[in-house]
C-alpha cells in the first residue's frame, strides 16, 4: 500500500475511535483507600505490571474533539502530537491502530 494510502487509513482508524481524546489518564498510588473511592465511583483503573504503574482513567472529553477529529490539529499541543496509544497502558487495549506500525 502506498505510504499516502497508509496514512489515510490510519488516520481513519484514530478517527473511527478517538478514544485518547475522550478519556485523562493519570498515573496514581495504589493507595487502597484511593483504590475503594475510585471503585465505588465506577472509574476504570489500570495496573501494568510490566512497569509496575497504576492509572486512574477518567472520562472527559475534549472540548476541541468534534466529529471530523481535531479542531486544532495543525496547531494541537505537544503532548497530544507524541501520544501513542499503542503503547501507553491505559489505551493499548484499545487503540485500533495496528502495533506493529512504527
Amino acid at each position: 500500500m502506498p505510504s499516502t494510502q497508509r496514512n489515510e487509513y490510519l488516520q481513519s482508524l484514530c478517527l473511527q475511535c478517538k478514544y485518547c481524546c475522550r478519556v485523562l489518564a493519570h498515573k496514581i498510588a495504589p493507595d487502597p483507600i484511593g483504590l475503594e473511592l475510585y471503585k465505588a465511583r465506577e472509574l476504570e483503573i489500570i495496573h501494568d505490571s510490566q512497569e509496575n504503574e497504576t492509572w486512574l482513567v477518567i472520562p472527559h472529553i475534549c472540548p476541541k474533539l468534534t466529529s471530523k477529529g481535531c479542531s486544532i490539529y495543525s496547531r494541537r499541543p505537544y503532548s497530544c502530537q507524541v501520544f501513542d496509544g499503542r503503547r501507553h497502558p491505559a489505551s493499548m487495549k484499545k487503540c485500533l491502530w495496528p502495533k506493529n506500525n512504527p
